[in-house]
């Protein structure tokens, strides 16, 4: 399992922001598609075309009165930009929880297993650093080279 080292909220809140604006304009298109009794945009063109036969879908759309919806479709398929699908939601268009999962999982930044291994070697040194009286302290010293017994301690003479 992953631990969590950072998660970036200000950026999860816009890109949540965002796809809940997006949402929107995908139940719009569900309910323009629905109108049109098709279950999405490629079906909805070879309705078109086959309603006329026609080749060009857009004039297709507008010689049996659909050109509106169609290029609404078109207008939100390009705003949507495959960030959000149908299948990222639930039957009430909430997000389904491993579409957040997901977005959460962007926005977090996880140890990796050298510094989860750096991590708990400098808290066990902490620790037991921390176990020592403020007399014990007082007998290490900390220079360059690292952590020693203090050359002017008791201990030493």
């Amino acid at each position: 399992m992953k631990t969590l080292k950072k998660f970036n909220e200000a950026t999860y809140k816009k890109d949540f922001k965002e796809l809940e604006d997006l949402k929107v304009l995908l139940i719009e298109k569900i309910d323009l598609l629905k109108q049109l009794d098709v279950k999405d945009l490629t079906e909805l063109e070879e309705y078109i075309l086959k309603s006329t036969g026609f080749k060009n879908v857009q004039m297709s759309a507008t010689a049996i009165g659909i050109e509106k919806e169609y290029n609404r479709i078109l207008e939100i398929n390009k705003l949507l930009q495959d960030k959000i699908s149908l299948n990222d939601l639930n039957k009430d268009y909430s997000f389904k929880k491993a579409f957040l999962d997901k977005l959460k999982t962007k926005h977090s930044t996880f140890y990796t297993s050298a510094e989860l291994d750096t991590l708990n070697r400098l808290q066990q040194v902490l620790t037991s650093y921390n176990n020592l009286t403020i007399e014990e302290r007082g007998q290490l010293a900390i220079n360059i080279n690292g952590m020693m017994i203090n050359p002017f301690s008791y201990l030493l003479r």
